[in-house]
């Protein structure tokens, strides 16, 4: 199995927060994990209850929810019902990427299923916008 088959495999099986730290390094972001675990609670806490990764991308801060795909509506009200929503808009960004398999190509232009973000950008407008790779 070569490098990039190896990357691959453990892609596949991968946490949401996982996959979206491995898109931002490949776009150039610096990135890093920002949520934390209570060992006592058995719970995981995420940075002012709704980021789970701090990026740089493009000059700006950027905090990113990062979920599996049927968590997206949830997640965004999560976000919408926050008390640090308008903060956290004001001093950089905020966005959610829900990860759901779909169909495409891989680099061999082989069709088969592959991990996509669905990514909603919070701000003015609260448009929404798909990752492309």
């Amino acid at each position: 199995m070569g490098a990039a088959a190896g990357r691959t495999a453990i892609l596949s099986k991968a946490s949401p927060t996982q996959r979206t730290l491995a898109l931002l390094k490949k776009q150039g972001a610096i990135a890093q994990v920002v949520e934390r675990w209570n060992s006592h609670a058995r719970v995981r806490h995420d940075l002012f209850g709704i980021i789970d990764v701090l990026a740089i991308r493009d000059g700006r801060y950027v905090g990113i929810q990062a979920c599996a795909g049927a968590s997206f509506s949830a997640r965004d009200a999560k976000i919408r019902a926050s008390e640090h929503y308008a903060a956290i808009l004001e001093a950089g960004g905020l966005e959610l990427w829900a990860w759901r398999q779909v169909w495409g190509h891989d680099a061999r232009g082989a069709r088969r299923r592959l991990w996509k973000p669905k990514i909603k950008i919070y701000g003015s407008e609260d448009q929404q916008r798909k990752a492309s790779e």
